[in-house]
């Protein structure tokens, strides 16, 4: 007998605001697609692979009784106006009998405009129900698989509004330094 699968998706959605930066200065900022993946996730915990792919360990958090750890590998697509993070392969520590029974994928596009960048998410956990999670109501592990994306995407949602700003307003001023010296030296 085939074991049965549950699966929960959601997506969100959040537009960045950004004063005094040019649609010129984000091309040039999402050009090498370490920065904004810096700006996005903790820096240290971000290993840049070959091919714009990217190893993140995540911090870890609670989830009901179990503090689960994702490390995730991304992959990085981008032309001028858009950037698209894919999740290559997802693992995700800290849940006991559950760590191979459940699958998590995400896809995000953040697109650039003039004073903005939009950031689109669709995330969906899948949930195979063999040993332990056969047990559990269906009802619970779609309560929990939800809640567990709402978390994914209040921390995207953070991470957009309040890292990616800072980040693009340090590497302008940066930038700006950068060409005001060079002129000078002219």
């Amino acid at each position: 007998m085939a074991a049965s699968v549950l699966q929960c998706s959601d997506q969100h959605r959040c537009e960045v605001p950004l004063k005094e930066i040019s649609l010129d200065q984000l091309r040039c900022f999402f050009a090498e697609p370490y920065r904004p993946m810096a700006a996005l996730l903790h820096r240290k915990k971000l290993k840049h692979l070959a091919n714009h792919r990217f190893l993140y360990s995540s911090r870890p958090y609670k989830i009901l009784r179990y503090e689960i750890q994702p490390q995730v590998v991304l992959v990085v697509k981008s032309n001028t106006d858009r950037m698209e993070i894919e999740f290559e392969s997802c693992e995700i520590s800290g849940l006991g009998g559950f760590e191979k029974t459940v699958q998590f994928r995400c896809h995000a596009t953040l697109t650039l405009a003039p004073l903005l960048v939009s950031a689109d998410a669709v995330a969906s956990l899948r949930l195979q129900k063999i040993g332990v999670a056969s047990v559990i109501p269906d009802a619970m592990l779609l309560k929990i698989g939800r809640k567990a994306l709402r978390l994914v995407f209040a921390r995207l949602q953070d991470r957009c509004q309040r890292r990616l700003p800072r980040a693009l307003h340090q590497w302008a001023q940066q930038d700006g330094k950068t060409n005001e010296s060079s002129q000078i030296d002219v």
